[in-house]
């Protein structure tokens, strides 16, 4: 996230874990990861058709990221046969997120249960760093 490309998404990152570190196991931090994600994804998807992460937007977003994998040599068709597997994971992340995503201002700082948060956030810190990774070698953001 240090290239001058990812400015505005290392600046929401960092924004993301300070409220990270500030209410811990609450459900703000988790909606800031969340709107982060969803932005990046969108900016890859970069059309009118897609203004959520929903898994018709995942569907597409797999899709952009196979083809274009098979221009990229290091990717065997058993790396392209694997991709599905991310659109489950990332399907079901972001299911798990819209539950703590469209509450009033004053229910986020709701408490979620730890072992539940912990795994919810590094799952989708997981999700970005494979978007972001992806992103750097296949070009997949028009920017």
């Amino acid at each position: 996230m240090n290239k001058p490309k990812y400015e505005a998404n290392l600046i929401a990152f960092n924004e993301t874990l300070d409220d990270l570190y500030k209410n811990h196991g609450t459900e703000s931090p988790l909606n800031r990861l969340f709107k982060v994600i969803e932005t990046f994804a969108l900016s890859i998807l970069n059309n009118e058709k897609h203004n959520r992460l929903t898994p018709s937007s995942i569907d597409d977003l797999i899709s952009i990221i196979t083809n274009k994998t098979l221009q990229e040599p290091t990717f065997t068709e058993n790396d392209r046969d694997a991709l599905p597997g991310f659109s489950q994971t990332f399907k079901g992340w972001t299911n798990m997120c819209h539950k703590y995503r469209h509450g009033k201002a004053d229910q986020q700082n709701l408490n979620v249960p730890v072992p539940l948060f912990n795994m919810i956030f590094s799952q989708g810190v997981s999700n970005f760093r494979f978007l972001l990774e992806l992103d750097n070698k296949l070009k997949l953001t028009p920017k």
